[in-house]
């Protein structure tokens, strides 16, 4: 899951394959498999991404269906299932904004859940309008997470992710102290090492 907050997303997905080869009932492997196909920030996922996305994503609902894992862990593989699940005839923005929802309501769910919340942020930062001059879905994102900092200091979603909440040039005077600090908190990621240019 940290590989996934510093968007190694080949390494996140080598890594959950590899608890899928020691355990392959286990659901949230198979979610972790899906959600190294889905990159918020990015672009819509390829026509690869999304087969490979949505297998995983189908596979993670499957066990879940099965094997019971926890409510939270079951709202997790439903909010990612959202997003794939009417890849065909729905488009990337429709689905993301669904996903950002349910993480919105996961997170509510489960207030005790940084993971539930910073993905949340991620979520709104991937749906929010470029154009926007008051950038208030960024500033919505950076909330959740600056309510998070105190408690989870070196999360690497937490400093990410407010960096890019506060990637504009009336904002960027805010993601100093972020872009400070990410790269010692995941030095190994090339992502964290480049995204204190953004600030």
């Amino acid at each position: 899951v940290a590989l996934l907050h510093s968007f190694e997303y080949v390494a996140a997905r080598e890594a959950f394959e590899r608890v899928i080869a020691d355990d392959p009932a286990c659901a949230m492997a198979h979610w972790g498999v899906s959600m190294s196909q889905f990159h918020p920030l990015w672009a819509a996922p390829t026509a690869a991404e999304l087969a490979a996305g949505l297998a995983a994503s189908l596979r993670a609902v499957e066990l879940a269906t099965a094997s019971k894992p926890s409510e939270r862990e079951r709202g997790y593989i439903a909010a990612l299932a959202s997003f794939w699940s009417d890849a065909a005839s729905a488009d990337h923005k429709t689905r993301a904004a669904r996903y950002r929802d349910a993480m919105g309501e996961l997170s509510r769910r489960f207030p005790d859940d940084a993971d539930a919340a910073v993905f949340h942020a991620l979520a709104i930062l991937g749906t929010a309008p470029p154009a926007d001059p008051e950038h208030k879905m960024q500033k919505q994102a950076a909330a959740i997470l600056a309510s998070w900092l105190p408690k989870l200091p070196n999360h690497p979603g937490i400093t990410h992710y407010s960096i890019h909440a506060f990637d504009s040039p009336e904002l960027a005077y805010l993601g100093l102290d972020a872009a400070r600090r990410y790269a010692r908190i995941a030095p190994a990621a090339a992502h964290a090492l480049h995204m204190p240019s953004h600030i």
